[in-house]
């Protein structure tokens, strides 16, 4: 499941560059100081960049309720 979750990232990360790119909203967003929000943009960085090296990875617990 990593695998699918780190393209989540990757896909997600291409349309910020392309908002960034071609929408000044964002860039004034980004430049705003009192956004408290932009810090997610560097994260959205570390936790892609942590699915390549493996340092996160994604998982699921399932439980049962015995009988």
């Amino acid at each position: 499941m990593s695998a699918r979750v780190a393209r989540t990232w990757t896909v997600c990360l291409g349309r910020l560059a392309r908002h960034i790119a071609f929408d000044a909203r964002y860039r004034r967003y980004l430049r705003d100081a009192t956004a408290t929000d932009r810090a997610f943009v560097p994260a959205m960085l570390r936790i892609r960049a942590a699915y390549a090296t493996g340092a996160m990875r994604y998982g699921v617990f399932t439980a049962e309720r015995p009988a």
